[in-house]
């Protein structure tokens, strides 16, 4: 040990532990070990001593410990995700409301839970049929029946649940048209349309 020498050095002049302890920086147990009479070997037959269902009950009490907090660890994951799914799908209506600002909420006609009411139990792409996984929220849009662009109203019915990419091919499109844009797509590519 670093301190066993000096350890010793003031114990013969007579110090303290507390003396020693304030001039060394070490704990009381520390120079008890060192100075007393017998407390290596005491040390030694204590950790040879520890029985062995001693050393089973602490190692379950420590799985037990650990298994406890990845509980309550993933617990509180679980509430963080459900949170944030949450603001996305906040984020989400903003958008349809083409308002970002999540802190005026208060303009959005429909809230989180009129969508979750409505899309989700194995919500479908309205415009490709494709399942769309909710919590995946990258994955999915609110889009307008009819575009704002030509009129068409921020509210929950005018509002339907589509896949990014179909969101993105219809733009500002309305349906007639967009389906329109669709069949020529397949015909130009040498697709029978019936």
């Amino acid at each position: 040990m670093k301190h066993k020498d000096s350890i010793l050095k003031l114990r013969s002049e007579g110090k303290t532990y507390t003396e020693i302890q304030s001039i060394l920086g070490c704990s009381k147990s520390t120079i008890a070990y060192h100075c007393g009479e017998g407390q290596k070997e005491k040390a030694k037959n204590r950790s040879k001593n520890l029985r062995i269902n001693d050393h089973i009950k602490y190692s379950i009490i420590n799985k037990i410990d650990g298994f406890k907090r990845s509980c309550l660890k993933y617990r509180k994951l679980q509430e963080e995700y459900k949170t944030h799914f949450r603001k996305r799908v906040l984020g989400k209506i903003m958008t349809f409301h083409r308002d970002r600002n999540t802190e005026k909420y208060d303009k959005a006609t429909f809230s989180v839970d009129d969508i979750l009411a409505i899309y989700n139990k194995n919500p479908i792409c309205n415009l490709t049929g494709r399942s769309i996984d909710l919590e995946n929220t990258r994955s999915w849009e609110l889009d307008h029946i009819v575009p704002a662009s030509k009129g068409g109203s921020d509210t929950i019915d005018n509002c339907q649940i589509t896949c990014k990419e179909a969101n993105f091919a219809k733009g500002d499109l309305s349906m007639s048209e967009f389906i329109n844009l669709c069949k020529d797509v397949l015909s130009y590519n040498g697709y029978t349309i019936t």
